[in-house]
């Protein structure tokens, strides 16, 4: 989060409309359930102004967020609406948009359902909705206890609500968090593929001194921290003579495109 920035945009929702009004079934009426409260201030491509669904309503579009900008936005907030895609939500997943707001200590609405339960606690780290009309009185009461703040310090639930919000991503939720994870579940693979076979090593072992390059570069990007342990995800082999594997070859790894982006991003 950004220190001593003013909340001044009561709501924003980070998001694209077009098709995804279809594949978020909740979107619209979210929004329009929110307008009737406070001033809604929409970033994303695709959202068309003069749909007659926005006619009349209390909200304004801004058209693509740049990803710098996203800090500034999300800090400015008093309340950060998230909706997600029906069917990613049915897999258990969630949006990215919930991460990015509520590690910048955002006071985030969504609705109800089991994969945000899985993952965050309700009324602590964020808040969730079952009706438009329980959307409605909390927006209201968030917008009520910014009004009551007094020298940046509020009396509500809200300032605890935006401290745990940001902890609950920084301790389990970021990038290093899922790489670590995923890098286990590969190596579990790979230690069965291995058993199956009777390898004594499985695979070849990974060139770590090379691997270090390629995360060094991508915490040059801001892609991963620095203090990674690479132990968590480059295991010593049980014994040295099986040759090495160049992540070099790897195009996960690798660079691509002229912005020289990481594939695994």
């Amino acid at each position: 989060p950004l220190e001593g920035i003013k909340r001044d945009l009561p709501i924003v929702y980070v998001g694209a409309g077009g098709p995804m009004l279809s594949e978020k079934p909740g979107l619209r009426s979210m929004l329009q359930a929110a307008a009737s409260v406070a001033a809604v201030h929409v970033w994303g491509q695709g959202w068309d102004k003069d749909d007659a669904a926005w006619a009349g309503l209390n909200i304004s579009f801004h058209g693509v967020l740049a990803v710098v900008d996203m800090p500034l936005v999300y800090s400015r907030a008093v309340a950060i609406l998230s909706a997600a895609i029906e069917q990613q939500e049915r897999w258990g997943m969630v949006n990215n948009r919930v991460y990015e707001g509520m590690a910048c200590g955002g006071v985030l609405l969504h609705q109800a359902s089991e994969a945000m339960l899985a993952h965050f606690s309700n009324g602590s780290e964020l808040l969730l909705f079952s009706s438009t009309e329980e959307l409605r009185a909390m927006l209201d009461q968030l917008l009520r206890e910014e009004a009551a703040t007094v020298d940046g310090r509020q009396s509500g639930d809200s300032s605890s609500i935006r401290m745990r919000a940001r902890e609950a991503v920084v301790s389990k939720h970021s990038y290093d968090h899922r790489m670590s994870a995923l890098m286990s579940f590969y190596h579990h693979l790979r230690s069965e593929r291995s058993r199956r076979r009777g390898d004594v090593d499985g695979n070849a072992s990974v060139d770590v001194a090379q691997a270090q390059r390629l995360l060094e570069q991508a915490a040059s990007r801001g892609l991963v921290q620095r203090a990674l342990d690479l132990s968590l995800f480059f295991p010593p082999p049980a014994s040295s003579t099986v040759p090495l594997l160049s992540l070099g070859r790897n195009r996960c790894l690798g660079k691509e495109g002229a912005g020289q982006r990481f594939a695994g991003r």
